[in-house]
């Protein structure tokens, strides 16, 4: 499995109060089929709409395209220093917003270098539901 590893510039808090101690050692992994799968299923959700020919409200099935970035990076993480992966969504806020760029950035590169960048937000094509 394809890794990439790399150093944030202001880090990630591990611990709480005065006990935290900023983490920067970065270890990307390659996504896997699960990940995507796990990725996907949490990025839906069912929003109702008028259907067009009787005008009842019905529901559908749509993916969110940030939510699914997140959740891909998310499990991407195999390790922040000593937080290990998958990274829980919360821990993501709590990055300086160059380390988050700097994180999306080396994930789009490991991901282009084995060729799963299609993977990274909307599976389908653009404008159909699922």
């Amino acid at each position: 499995m394809a890794k990439i590893e790399f150093t944030l510039s202001h880090g990630l808090p591990f611990g709480q109060g005065d006990d935290a101690e900023l983490q920067y050692d970065v270890v990307l992994r390659e996504l896997t089929t699960r990940d995507v799968i796990e990725a996907r299923t949490k990025a839906e959700q069912v929003v109702f709409v008028p259907d067009p020919q009787t005008g009842a409200e019905r529901g559908i099935t749509v993916v969110s395209e940030v939510r699914m970035g997140i959740e891909l990076l998310c499990r991407q993480i195999e390790s922040i220093g000593e937080i290990k992966g998958p990274l829980p969504e919360r821990q993501l806020y709590q990055l300086h917003v160059d380390d988050f760029s700097l994180l999306n950035e080396q994930a789009e590169r490991l991901d282009a270098a084995v060729g799963v960048a299609e993977k990274r937000g909307r599976l389908e094509q653009s404008g159909s539901r699922t």
